[in-house]
């Protein structure tokens, strides 16, 4: 980290300084113990020089950088990854605010935190993508621009998560990933199909790898899901990645599940796709099935058109 610094900071006086060749910079750090109060600081009026940076990424617990946010301005800035601390409370929004050229946002709980507490508003016009905590929604004004939206949701508050999106979300084409753990699907659905209707992909996954899978689908799961997939009328994409239909973490080969196995999943794909039309891909128990004409699995095919 130093030696970048000092190279950045050596042809500063360049006819043609080293900066302004800098079109990515990013510090991703678990451990920033050894980020004392002088480096940073220098970090942070070498970042200040790269006028032409387009992505910046800013990932760790470290809060001495937080000054570089009061007066740096990046024109052409497209992408801003940013771990939230306490102490940006203001002046990471006021940053934000300054770069109306952001189209992709990612905000993330530094791993200091230890409550919470509330960003000022950040309006961005030409947003497209949010990747982060969904409690930082709440301070996001965006006018139905968003198209990519991966949410990671540490606590159960799923419904308010999706109701702060129903203002964000784009009519047009609208990807959701939901990272959660203990999510209630049926439940889940619901509130997609009342806040975010136009969704065109939906995906669900665990939060953490570690965490227990949610139950397999049951019955009564899987004809509540059929009846809101029917007000989802533009769903391409649905992706069950957070179920397991077994104690084994490792996927079964299609061939080795069980008859009743696979006529469950074949006959699933069958009524949710009878219920939402516009559906030509599915993932479900670690399988991914497509409709070309007819549905296929791993190039066989198991459902005639």
């Amino acid at each position: 980290m130093e030696n970048a610094v000092c190279t950045l900071t050596k042809y500063a006086d360049a006819q043609v300084p080293l900066s302004g060749h800098v079109r990515e910079f990013s510090i991703i750090m678990y451990d920033d113990s050894g980020l004392h109060p002088e480096l940073a600081d220098r970090i942070g009026s070498a970042l200040s020089m790269c006028i032409n940076l387009r992505t910046l990424q800013l990932l760790m617990d470290n809060i001495y950088l937080s000054n570089m946010l009061r007066d740096a301005q990046f024109p052409s800035l497209r992408t801003l990854r940013y771990a939230v601390a306490s102490d940006v409370s203001t002046i990471l929004p006021a940053f934000i605010n300054r770069h109306q050229t952001i189209a992709t946002l990612g905000l993330v709980w530094s791993a200091a935190n230890t409550g919470d507490y509330h960003l000022d508003t950040i309006q961005l016009s030409n947003l497209t993508t949010y990747s982060g905590d969904s409690v930082f929604l709440q301070s996001l004004s965006c006018d139905k621009t968003l198209q990519k939206i991966y949410l990671f949701v540490f606590r159960h508050e799923f419904e308010v998560a999706v109701e702060r999106l129903g203002a964000k979300a784009s009519g047009e084409v609208c990807e959701l990933v939901f990272k959660a753990d203990g999510i209630d699907t049926p439940a889940f659905l619901t509130y997609v199909a009342e806040s975010v209707p136009q969704v065109t992909s939906l995906t669900l996954q665990r939060l953490r790898d570690n965490a227990s899978s949610a139950d397999r689908l049951v019955e009564a799961d899987s004809l509540e899901i059929e009846m809101q997939l029917r007000k989802l009328k533009r769903l391409r994409v649905l992706e069950f990645d957070n179920f397991d239909d077994d104690d084994n973490d490792e996927v079964q080969e299609w061939d080795t599940r069980t008859e009743a196995e696979r006529a469950t999943d074949s006959l699933l794909v069958e009524k949710w796709t009878a219920a939402c039309p516009s559906l030509t891909s599915i993932l479900l128990h670690g399988y991914k099935w497509e409709y070309k004409g007819r549905w296929d699995i791993e190039g066989v095919a198991l459902l005639s058109s």
